[in-house]
């Protein structure tokens, strides 16, 4: 097993295992697979290439979790935010999340990034614990789902330098 980033060229596997991780957890990501399931293969170009993805891969190269660390209009430059970790189920409880998001802070860390930055749904209590157990800090910031207004997400971040 492996931990390694995606290269542009395989938008496809971000693709496969985004789809993969709607279908599986339908709501813990606030797209979904039917949406997502629509996206011609540019968007998916434009998706890998907002940021840096790490996967990690068994000995048979079936792709186990993801991670992305993605920039944008909104997003300082000194900054990224994390987003679309997913771990399979068969995988999960085995430290692959926490090995996933230590090496991409490990890789943001020694390329100049000084802030890590994510959205905890209301409810995901093994999401906070992790992400706590990393160093992440709530930030106190809440806001409402755009979908859902009765549910929220909150901030966490974690200061690289």
């Amino acid at each position: 097993m492996s931990i390694r980033f995606l290269s542009r060229s395989e938008w496809h596997l971000l693709r496969d295992v985004r789809l993969g991780a709607l279908r599986e957890s339908p709501t813990a990501y606030l797209s979904s697979y039917e949406t997502e399931a629509r996206f011609e293969d540019g968007t998916w170009h434009q998706e890998v290439g907002h940021g840096i993805w790490l996967v990690f891969v068994s000995e048979s190269d079936a792709v186990l979790a993801v991670l992305g660390a993605t920039t944008g209009p909104d997003i300082a430059a000194s900054d990224r935010y994390l987003s679309y970790l997913w771990v399979a189920p068969d995988a999960r409880r085995t430290g692959i999340a926490t090995r996933l998001i230590s090496e991409m802070l490990r890789h943001l860390r020694t390329t100049g990034v000084a802030r890590a930055w994510l959205w905890v749904l209301d409810g995901n209590d093994a999401a906070c614990s992790l992400y706590r157990k990393l160093g992440f800090v709530s930030t106190g910031l809440r806001q409402p789902l755009h979908k859902d207004p009765t549910r929220y997400e909150e901030r966490f971040i974690r200061v690289l330098s």
